[in-house]
């Protein structure tokens, strides 16, 4: 009799202690699963401060710059006519993407594809145009030179080499004419749809 009683209390008190830690565990879970959806809520809502935050400053980067360059060079490479060189020095030096440049990583955590596709895109044109200007400018150096010649000796030769850099310059002004529209339209269209996405 008192061994079944000793059993039943043993049983009695095992069964208590597995319900007991069958209620904490539940309880313990619901306390985690909780925490990580908070966790998760903070997280998302963090990352998407930090995003907006890049969007803003692209947007005025890329603001500021097509501005400055409407006026500078965009206004010159507009006046161009067709078979027209462009003989402007344009000054560059200097990073003038500091923002895009230094935010690569975050720019692909962008959530909307087309958005940060078009975003990388007008960069890409954006360095592609800074680079045909410098290269433009190396040809004017190259043409100036050839005419220096050709005014110290007048040979054929000379004439040669002025009218041929000459030709190259009228070329490559009518692919920076191309660039230049380019990169206008996919500025523009880069700021109106991160304003849209900074509206929502």
């Amino acid at each position: 009799m008192e061994c079944t009683s000793s059993i039943i209390t043993a049983l009695t008190s095992i069964l208590s202690a597995l319900i007991g830690g069958l209620i904490t565990g539940f309880f313990t879970l619901r306390a985690v699963k909780s925490t990580f959806e908070n966790q998760k809520k903070q997280s998302n809502k963090e990352e998407k401060k930090i995003t907006s935050s890049l969007l803003q400053g692209i947007h005025d980067e890329l603001e500021t710059i097509g501005e400055g360059y409407k006026k500078q060079i965009g206004s010159k490479l507009d006046e161009l006519e067709d078979n027209e060189p462009m003989l402007d020095y344009a000054p560059l030096s200097g990073d003038y993407f500091p923002i895009y440049n230094g935010n690569t990583l975050i720019i692909g955590r962008i959530q909307d594809n087309n958005l940060r596709k078009n975003i990388i895109k007008t960069y890409h044109i954006g360095t592609s145009m800074i680079d045909s200007i410098k290269m433009n400018n190396y040809i004017i150096s190259k043409y100036e030179h050839a005419c220096i010649l050709y005014n110290s000796a007048n040979t054929e030769v000379n004439k040669h080499h002025r009218d041929a850099y000459y030709a190259v310059l009228i070329k490559y002004a009518s692919l920076l004419k191309e660039g230049h529209q380019m990169l206008l339209d996919s500025i523009t269209t880069t700021l109106d749809e991160i304003k849209k996405t900074l509206e929502h």
